[in-house]
């Protein structure tokens, strides 16, 4: 039995605990704000509703069957801004309660949910009660109102905002993570769009990357339609800030570092010799690596492009109307991460069977 709804003692407790932080108002508000009752079990009774014995469209005719729909009037928006900003969505909403970076102020789950909760449903309600976060039942159109966007999947947390974490000199950082393979960081260079945001976000976390590195301005923030559309990575999977992007890639290239671009298929006009260009399936990872990817509409700025060593792109699998010469950055960026996590894995036994014989 999950903490939350472990005895009717702990949910009324929690309950009582919300109305208790606001002494400051008066009984009736109080009472307004947490419902009219304090004990969770007679609020469910309150989610059932009435049962209604018209025949309703998914009531066949001729049944005896009554649909149940829930009291409307139960339901009460706060009334209150909300103090932070609003983190949508089952996966975004359970991480960021886990990873503890932001501060949760109030936690909100559609009413429908909550009789008969999912089992993820169900450790969200557990972890906000052991926090202690107060938690509002609402129906449906509060959760569309606070989000503005769908699905919001009937979870939506008020919390502070994320923000780029300051990235330390690259010098202190070429030993971090397993000292025998090299370091892959991605470079987003005015990638602006949320939902490929947190697409590259979840890609990049599934497929090894060790650091995202963008710049704040110019950037898309970090938003809840990306933790959204990242399925939660955003919530552990931080993200580094520079000021400038040039000087950062040639101090890391200055450190010995590799530095690869990214580009749909070899331009016209190179901005660096065109036999720095291949396809990435003839890459291999051989040192610390910046693997740099453009904006969504332009690629990458010249004068970062220049600095890049090798370019490298994917090669298509049929011949590609002229007008229609790219993929989606988020898209390009997976596959192209793929390519190079696989030639990483094969690396792998190759290194152990060398230590092996050595050892022999």
């Amino acid at each position: 039995m999950p903490y939350w709804s472990n005895t009717r003692m702990s949910r009324t407790k929690h309950f009582q605990n919300n109305v208790d932080r606001n002494n400051n108002t008066n009984e009736q508000d109080n009472q307004e704000r947490f419902g009219e009752t304090l004990d969770l079990l007679e609020m469910e009774e309150k989610w059932r509703g009435p049962v209604h014995h018209q025949r309703t469209p998914d009531t066949k005719k001729g049944s005896s069957q009554k649909r149940i729909t829930p009291d409307k009037t139960f339901y009460r928006m706060s009334g209150s801004q909300m103090a932070g900003e609003a983190v949508f969505g089952v996966y975004p909403v359970l991480i960021a309660l886990k990873e503890n970076r932001r501060q949760c102020y109030k936690l909100y789950i559609k009413n429908t949910l909550v009789p008969a909760p999912r089992p993820v449903i169900d450790e969200i309600l557990d972890l906000a009660a052991k926090k202690d976060i107060p938690i509002e039942l609402v129906d449906g159109s509060v959760l569309d109102t606070l989000v503005e966007v769908t699905p919001h999947q009937g979870v939506c947390l008020d919390a502070s905002k994320l923000e780029y974490e300051n990235l330390p000199d690259v010098s202190l950082l070429t030993t971090e993570g397993n000292p025998r393979e090299p370091l892959l960081w991605l470079v987003l260079d005015q990638v602006k769009d949320p939902v490929n945001f947190g697409a590259l976000l979840r890609s990049s976390y599934f497929l090894g990357v060790d650091r995202i590195v963008t710049t704040k301005k110019n950037s898309c923030p970090l938003s809840p339609i990306a933790s959204k559309a990242s399925a939660g990575v955003m919530e552990l999977f931080r993200v580094n800030k520079v000021d400038s992007l040039l000087p950062f890639i040639q101090k890391c290239s200055e450190c010995g570092w590799d530095v690869v671009g990214t580009c749909a298929s070899v331009p016209k006009v190179v901005p660096c010799p065109e036999s720095r260009y291949g396809p990435v399936s003839d890459f291999q990872l051989e040192k610390n690596t910046l693997l740099l990817v453009g904006n969504e509409g332009k690629g990458l700025q010249p004068e970062l492009a220049a600095c890049c060593k090798k370019m490298v792109f994917i090669s298509p699998g049929r011949e590609i109307h002229p007008d229609m010469d790219s993929l989606n950055v988020s898209v390009a960026t997976g596959i192209i991460l793929h390519s190079i996590h696989s030639s990483r894995q094969k690396q792998i036994p190759d290194a152990n069977t060398a230590e092996n014989e050595t050892k022999e």
